[in-house]
């Protein structure tokens, strides 16, 4: 069986022997049926296919706070559109969100990296639903 270009077995790989072949959610349909044969894309698409601005994109990159992955090929910055599937499906996944005054090691943490305790939080919990 010949793989043609824009098929979504050449875009997420064919499962290798004794893998489970994963079923791809509606979301990650939708984007490879907006952007054919693509498997990144540039991050000015990914931000306005999350309803993020740009240059909010930009700042949230060099703060560290960018939800997504991204790459750097060159100087463009692309996100892969699996990767964006994903982030955009977990936005509508119940989150269980820690409430309560922050803990002085969450403090310590949050200081030692540069963020808030709320985006230290908002990280943590990107880290574990993608896990």
């Amino acid at each position: 069986m010949a793989i043609e270009a824009g098929d979504p077995q050449l875009c997420l790989g064919t499962p290798h022997q004794g893998e489970k072949r994963h079923d791809m959610s509606k979301t990650l349909q939708i984007l490879l049926a907006q952007f054919p044969g693509a498997v990144q894309i540039p991050l000015a698409n990914a931000a306005a296919a999350c309803s993020i601005r740009l240059q909010t994109a930009r700042n949230q990159l060099v703060a560290g706070t960018f939800p997504i992955r991204t790459v750097k090929i060159g100087r463009r910055r692309l996100v892969r559109l699996d990767d964006l599937a994903a982030f955009i499906d977990g936005l509508f996944a119940p989150q269980k969100i820690k409430l309560g005054p922050s803990l002085k090691s969450e403090r310590l943490q949050a200081k030692a990296r540069g963020v808030t305790v709320k985006q230290l939080r908002a990280r943590a919990q990107q880290e574990g639903s993608a896990q």
